[in-house]
């Protein structure tokens, strides 16, 4: 897949451009709809499919101190919309300056101007432009000026209700993991990388690596069985969520991962846990002995769940 930015001094000269725009993070069903969309109707013309996107999210620009929690870091979006088979991808430079663009300005120097497209397919609630005053019905008279297609597709519902980022981060956030990952299409994972800690897991046996997460919804406190990607290697594990009660008095919240039958030095490097069941919350034991103990059985119970799951794998 082609990437590039808006800032690029030469832009690639993509034929028959069919392409989508949105934030689109988490890339959940509602989002692969359109994605696959784009990609059919440009096999259709022989055509380049695209997605167009934008980092960072615009409210990490705009209204910082209210932006989400992402679902996804822009690596794993770009991951994922890869996986769909797109050809290529657009990565927006999200800034003050470019807040301010109107949306005629945009569709006009950015869609037509400079990367020629021929279709664009978007969601049923898609808005651009300065105060987001764009939508489909702009994108369809320009459409009309500038000879290309639009076409816009219903919203996408499970449960009887709409699949959007916000309900899926409010169900993580909420820890109803099965709900979001029925409408991920995948089981949630967070990505981050890994930086030094206490090292007291190492003293008691069970060595552990501590996440500093990309900005990503985390769910809420406790212990989970978990799948580790790290190194190029799928491991199992177990992940705690929380202030480490027993061991600290400290109000700071830690995310850290026990990755099992795993002993490579892994500081500095990127890492990417999924989520596959909560084993239990966490809680203050009266000792370290009496921690060391439940963390066995975490282990265990960790384990019997990933091998189950994996088929022995």
């Amino acid at each position: 897949m082609l990437v590039f930015t808006n800032d690029d001094k030469r832009l690639p000269q993509l034929p028959s451009l069919c392409v989508t725009l949105g934030i689109y993070d988490g890339v959940h069903l509602g989002h692969q709809k359109i994605i696959r969309r784009v990609i059919e109707r440009a096999a259709r013309i022989g055509g380049t499919s695209g997605v167009i996107t934008f980092d960072p999210h615009p409210r990490e620009v705009l209204m910082p101190d209210t932006a989400p929690d992402l679902l996804t870091s822009t690596g794993k979006k770009k991951e994922l919309i890869e996986a769909l088979g797109v050809d290529a991808l657009c990565l927006i430079r999200f800034t003050p300056e470019f807040a301010r663009m109107e949306a005629r300005q945009f569709v006009k120097r950015f869609l037509v101007d400079a990367l020629r497209v021929k279709l664009i397919v978007e969601g049923y609630d898609w808005r651009f432009g300065k105060d987001r005053s764009g939508d489909v019905n702009l994108l369809r008279e320009m459409g009309e000026e500038n000879g290309y297609k639009v076409e816009q597709l219903d919203g996408e519902e499970l449960d009887g209700e709409i699949l959007s980022s916000t309900l899926i981060r409010r169900l993580v956030l909420e820890g109803d993991l099965e709900r979001a990952a029925r409408r991920l299409g995948r089981r949630y994972s967070i990505t981050g990388d890994i930086v030094e800690g206490s090292r007291l897991g190492r003293e008691i046996g069970f060595p552990t690596a501590n996440i500093e997460p990309h900005h990503e919804a985390i769910p809420p406190d406790g212990v989970y069985a978990v799948w580790v990607d790290v190194g190029g290697t799928r491991k199992r594990g177990t992940l705690n969520i929380g202030f480490r009660p027993t061991v600290t008095e400290e109000r700071k919240r830690t995310v850290e991962v026990h990755i099992m039958d795993f002993y490579q030095d892994i500081y500095n490097e990127e890492i990417e846990v999924t989520f596959v069941e909560k084993l239990r919350e966490e809680k203050k034991f009266p000792s370290i002995e009496a921690l060391t103990g439940q963390i066995k059985k975490d282990v265990e119970k960790a384990r019997n769940i990933l091998v189950e799951q994996s088929g022995g794998m």
